[in-house]
């Protein structure tokens, strides 16, 4: 945020960080129970007042009703996508006209699009079908890709919204509040590489406030011969050198950046 004399606030940037698209192709809860008919609001009636609730700060934040109809029927179409199913015998079921309308494409185009991959050699385009899990994951990531495309649009154009004209004017940077906003430590029953990322990042947080409160201040009391000897805290530099250390080949992701490499290769 920047701020001005008499504490008036004139612009607020909202930035993305670490968006968790692996809950995309499982998780859509408000979209699904919006509906307005008997049976739909039968079990759903706090999910679909959260949802006219999403609705209302879309119209406070200043979203124009076209741009919220084209955002819903980009969300409605990634859950279109997790109704897609594919055979051994080439054929894809259930992709109806409705899901490619959605998104303004060709059904055929679609189809093809998550059915067959292509790659050029010596100038000629070979195309291959895709497998069944090929095919799952195409659709899994063409989803995942659509709701991340989709969130750095509403994170723009909030951040459009809420730049005043006196910040468009104002050229000084100097006076801003930062505030972060990250994900906790993970620990599931499985974990993915999303929250070995995750937690690494955490770690990262807590090393720099380590610095910031403990590492630093500590130097200068010692500067000042001010006795420290019962000031203790936990380091996490070792973790840190565990998972990112670049001059040691066996830290964690240059392990699983090997593994990456066997697998692309194989």
């Amino acid at each position: 945020m920047n701020g001005l004399v008499y504490a008036f606030f004139i612009q607020g940037i909202l930035s993305e960080y670490l968006l968790e698209k692996s809950r995309v192709v499982s998780q859509s809860h408000y979209l699904q129970t919006g509906g307005r008919n008997l049976q739909d609001l039968a079990c759903t009636l706090g999910n679909r007042r959260k949802f006219e609730e999403v609705q209302r700060c879309l119209d406070i934040i200043g979203f124009s009703h076209e741009e919220v109809s084209q955002l819903f029927s980009i969300l409605a179409a990634v859950i279109h996508l997790g109704d897609i199913h594919f055979t051994e015998d080439e054929s894809v079921s259930h992709l109806s006209d409705k899901m490619s309308s959605l998104l303004g494409i060709n059904a055929v185009e679609l189809r093809d699009a998550l059915t067959t991959n292509s790659s050029v050699t010596r100038g000629e385009t070979i195309v291959r079908n895709n497998s069944v899990d090929q095919a799952v994951d195409y659709r899994d990531g063409m989803a995942k890709a659509l709701y991340g495309k989709l969130f750095s649009w509403i994170v723009y154009r909030i951040n459009a919204l809420l730049r005043t004209e006196r910040a468009r004017l104002t050229v000084d940077n100097d006076c801003r509040i930062g505030i972060l906003d990250i994900f906790g430590f993970e620990n599931f029953k499985r974990n993915s590489f999303e929250q070995l990322c995750i937690n690494i990042a955490n770690e990262q947080i807590q090393f720099y406030f380590n610095q910031q409160i403990f590492s630093w201040e500590l130097e200068e009391y010692r500067s000042e011969g001010i006795s420290i000897e019962t000031i203790t805290f936990t380091d996490n530099r070792p973790v840190l050198d565990m998972c990112l250390q670049v001059c040691k080949v066996w830290s964690l992701f240059w392990l699983r950046l090997k593994d990456l490499r066997n697998l692309i290769g194989k």
